[in-house]
């Protein structure tokens, strides 16, 4: 699901893993029931025993995660009390060292977590994740940043309208339209206007 959301999403999770080689889990709208959207690389035996024993009742990264409306950490910065000794047992599975970022927009609740094996997370690789945390945040659950103008025009392009035409029906000039498009291309990380319709089209925001 996420990869037909998510621009360039397999590109990107690649560089996840290249910056969390022992996995990473992204899920958006979390509750007490579970995310709406959820991609894990994480073992499977981790995976597995995080939900067969019910970890996330008691485990201090969540913990964090569901106490912030917005930041980031490393696993290890994390002051939760941990009873049951979780921490350690992701160690057991290779998740050594580990970073959560977290973000609620709208009443939802989204959080990235990931490990490695050899060494904290360096203060560079961080902003990397979080930049790409909130570019993701955003595109789901804040209309990509687009203004009701922004979406307007993509619309209009939907329905076939070429950029004279957007221009005319809206009684603009055409270098204000072109304007409006190129700021859906980067706020979507689209090529180009075609591109970006889709990416509109398939998270429903026109």
């Amino acid at each position: 699901m996420l990869k037909q959301m998510l621009p360039n999403f397999e590109q990107e999770a690649a560089r996840l893993s290249e910056l969390a080689p022992s996995g990473w889990v992204l899920a958006f709208n979390y509750t007490p029931f579970g995310p709406e959207l959820m991609h894990s690389t994480f073992p499977k035996s981790w995976q597995e025993a995080y939900s067969k024993g019910a970890i996330f009742m008691h485990d201090p990264v969540l913990t964090w995660i569901t106490s912030t409306p917005e930041g980031m950490i490393r696993w290890s910065e994390i002051r939760h009390s941990d009873p049951y000794n979780i921490l350690s047992a992701a160690r057991s599975h290779g998740l050594s060292f580990g970073v959560a970022f977290s973000r609620k927009l709208h009443g939802k609740q989204s959080f990235l977590s990931a490990a490695r094996k050899d060494r904290e997370f360096l203060d560079a690789e961080m902003a990397e994740m979080g930049a790409k945390f909130s570019f993701w945040t955003n595109l789901l659950h804040n209309n990509a940043g687009l203004t009701e103008d922004e979406r307007i025009v993509l619309a209009l392009s939907r329905d076939g309208l070429s950029q004279t035409e957007v221009a005319q029906e809206l009684g603009l000039s055409l270098a204000t339209i072109k304007a409006r498009l190129k700021r859906t291309h980067l706020k979507l990380n689209a090529t180009n206007t075609t591109h970006a319709v889709a990416i509109a089209v398939t998270l429903k925001l026109i």
